[in-house]
């Protein structure tokens, strides 16, 4: 016997089957998580510089503005934080997804040395 004879043979089957597949294809509907778009973090380079006793306004002035010039322009570079505080401060570089992080912790690095 054929397939198309036994679900000629057997129509209840063939009800049964479809019922079945469609219960099983609303039940995965509702319990899988579904995203219109995925949670993606963009990957970042933190720079911390420690400068012991100095204002945030003095380490602003000496440190940050000179990173954040020196940084800005960097292949991939999406955005520039900088944030001081009383004797340190906090440089936080972020890139874009495809951006190949071995190669900008390079670049971030050599241009770390100019500062």
């Amino acid at each position: 016997m054929t397939l198309i004879q036994n679900a000629i043979e057997r129509p209840i089957a063939v009800i049964a089957g479809m019922l079945m597949i469609v219960l099983f294809g609303v039940v995965a509907l509702k319990t899988i998580p579904i995203q219109l778009a995925p949670d993606v973090e963009r990957p970042v380079i933190t720079i911390t510089t420690k400068w012991p006793a100095a204002a945030p306004a003095e380490i602003e002035r000496e440190i940050l503005n000179r990173q954040e010039t020196v940084f800005a322009g960097l292949e991939g570079l999406v955005s520039i934080t900088g944030r001081a505080q009383l004797g340190q401060s906090r440089l936080t570089l972020e890139f874009s997804v495809d951006t190949d992080m071995n190669r900008a912790l390079l670049l971030v690095a050599n241009r770390l040395d100019r500062v």
